[in-house]
């Protein structure tokens, strides 16, 4: 098996800014180890619920669908595709702000829920709405 950690290349890439500061610094290979981690949790999970519905109790279900028709070979690449640009959308605005060095001094992250307790771990979300 491919240890895709060490297949990945390792560079860090800096953005400047017109006045000469550095907004932008990351290490690539970090975004790019959790990137495919959640894409491989994401297709697991959607692997298995689409062999259960789809291969497993296709005859079962065929009279509930709301659409009668199968889907054909191009929706399955439409759909990956779809899929794929979720997984970005929703795995790099997170990762940008937690592993850039311009923007990790200005945020909080707790990574121990000890820290600050249960109360703060379930009460914080809210708060921040909240106050919002």
């Amino acid at each position: 098996m491919i240890d895709l950690r060490n297949s990945i290349l390792i560079f860090s890439f800096s953005l400047k800014s017109i006045f000469g500061k550095t907004i932008l610094v990351m290490n690539w290979h970090d975004v790019s180890y959790i990137l495919i981690d959640n894409a491989r949790n994401y297709f697991a999970i959607a692997g298995l619920a689409f062999i259960i519905f789809y291969v497993i109790m296709k005859k079962k279900i065929f009279f509930k669908k709301i659409q009668l028709r199968f889907v054909k070979r191009k929706d399955y690449i439409r759909e990956i595709i779809y899929s794929v640009v979720s997984i970005m959308i929703f795995t790099l605005p997170p990762v940008i702000m937690l592993k850039n060095d311009a923007i990790r001094p200005y945020t909080t992250y707790y990574s121990d829920i000890s820290m600050h307790g249960l109360i703060y771990f379930f009460a914080a979300f809210q708060i921040m709405l909240f106050c919002e």
